[in-house]
């Protein structure tokens, strides 16, 4: 068990499960529906899964006086992101709400341009090349940065050398089960698979509890993991 596991050793591991040819020159054809069938499962079990170990505190963005979009922070699922905040240059951390509105605009209206010292609201925006970041309003000063924690975005595999971030052995069990042909075989893999994947759920959430003096542990702590910061 393992991430970081590169594309070519999951094929060849999936190959050895199925029963395979494990020679370069056997079996050649099958290796796209191979390489197919792993990124099918491998989007599969990151989309709808929360993975702790992919929970990231992104390097903050400068607020800059008059910009209204910004990029999203590098390697960040711009469809999972869990909070945003915004920290002054005093040190003062404030959170951001999602959502910017026509009554927003009403107030203070970004196309003509108003700006106010600080940041209220953020939303994303096609901008005509890509979805950015929209803060409102317009920021009227270079005082503010915004940081957004959120699960780190895992790219389609393509080349040999691209390495998987989940666990290995999970996209292997389930990768193969739906390539399998044996229907005994490919449902053992399967339950293989769905009780790694409990296992590593389970580990993930953790058993570690806060102790607040005199009221034992606090149960609203239960699962938490502290989010890395990159």
């Amino acid at each position: 068990m393992a991430r970081g596991t590169q594309f070519l050793d999951l094929v060849t591991r999936v190959k050895a499960k199925t029963g395979r040819a494990q020679s370069v020159a056997v079996g050649v054809d099958d290796v796209p529906r191979i390489q197919e069938e792993i990124n099918t499962v491998y989007a599969a079990l990151y989309m709808e899964n929360d993975w702790p170990h992919l929970r990231k505190v992104f390097t903050r963005i400068p607020l800059n006086a008059g910009q209204r979009y910004y990029d999203f922070p590098t390697g960040l699922n711009s469809e999972r992101v869990e909070s945003v905040s915004v920290w002054w240059a005093s040190g003062i951390c404030t959170p951001l709400t999602r959502g910017v509105s026509a009554e927003h605009y009403n107030a203070f209206d970004s196309v003509s341009d108003d700006r106010v010292e600080q940041a209220l609201l953020w939303d994303v925006r096609w901008t005509g090349t890509s979805d950015q970041i929209e803060i409102w309003p317009i920021p009227l000063t270079n005082n503010q940065s915004a940081e957004f924690v959120g699960i780190q975005a895992a790219p389609r595999l393509v080349h040999d050398s691209d390495r998987c971030l989940l666990d290995d052995t999970l996209v292997v069990l389930f990768a193969s089960a739906s390539l399998e042909k044996d229907d005994k075989q490919a449902d053992k893999l399967l339950k293989l698979g769905q009780g790694h994947l409990a296992t590593l759920k389970s580990r993930g959430r953790g058993g570690d509890t806060s102790l607040k003096l005199g009221l034992g542990h606090d149960e609203s702590m239960r699962g938490y993991r502290g989010a890395t910061v990159v």
